[in-house]
């Protein structure tokens, strides 16, 4: 038994072990790009995040609803995480889902644009809702409220 517990220490120790999972890069504007026929609306890709801000998904799905929702997850310099979801005709029922249920918390005004803060205190989930007449623009997540407005900052909107 420690005739075979040796051998596999051994090659355990022969063999590279990487320090960190690289997560594979997430082409946002492409796949925003290649996805806005389908969304029935020009998805917005955020500008100027800077390169601490790292792209973890970008997708596009039927939410609740059927709204066709477009989502961009992001890696925030903190570590935290915020995502970037925008949905075409989105109804109440949608919106709530997105930001799971937070109550109204007030308003925040970013670079002129109004948006109604939500939160779910207990989840730490916090999100920036701006409702459209054809997009409803959401920016939530687990950072903090300035990265938040960071996030929502560099969002330009779809026309509408």
């Amino acid at each position: 038994m420690l005739v075979v517990g040796g051998f596999v220490a051994g090659i355990f120790a022969l063999v590279p072990q990487p320090s960190s999972l690289r997560q594979p890069v997430v082409d946002v504007a492409g796949t925003a790009q290649g996805n806005a026929d389908a969304l029935g609306f020009t998805p917005s890709v955020p500008v100027g995040l800077g390169p601490d801000w790292t792209p973890t998904s970008a997708l596009v799905q039927n939410g609740t609803d059927d709204v066709a929702t477009w989502r961009v997850n992001y890696t925030t310099p903190n570590g935290s995480w915020a995502s970037l979801i925008q949905g075409g005709e989105a109804t109440k029922e949608w919106e709530d889902t997105q930001i799971i249920d937070g109550s109204e918390q007030g308003t925040v005004v970013v670079d002129g644009r109004t948006w109604v803060v939500r939160a779910r205190p207990d989840r730490r989930l916090t999100a920036f809702v701006l409702p459209g007449r054809e997009v409803t623009t959401v920016v939530a997540g687990r950072a903090g409220r300035a990265e938040l407005e960071i996030l929502a900052r560099a969002t330009p909107l779809p026309p509408g």
